[in-house]
């Protein structure tokens, strides 16, 4: 996936005076980020799958645990559940 940063002159200066790659610095931020999520994702996931009454094999790899993250029939990203928050503090009396 290919993702676009805008950052003004002046702040992309002062990035490079500190680091001597801008883009590979941000792309390694932004990998570590991931890394980081995925360390999370994947006990959650196979603590749900453990859980499961209806599950009887639970996926071996990294990769597969994620497919059965992201590909839960009722699966939400961070925005959508924020957002699902938000309707329902705003519905309240």
């Amino acid at each position: 996936m290919k993702l676009t940063v805008q950052i003004s002159e002046d702040e992309y200066k002062a990035i490079a005076d500190h680091i001597i790659n801008v883009e590979e610095w941000l792309q390694e931020a932004i990998s570590g980020k991931a890394a980081n999520c995925i360390s999370r994702i994947i006990p959650q996931e196979t603590e749900r799958l453990i859980n499961d009454p209806n599950v009887d094999q639970i996926p071996a790899t990294r990769e597969a645990l994620l497919y059965s993250h992201f590909n839960q029939p009722d699966y939400k990203n961070r925005a959508e559940r924020e957002d699902e928050v938000d309707l329902k503090v705003e519905s309240q009396p």
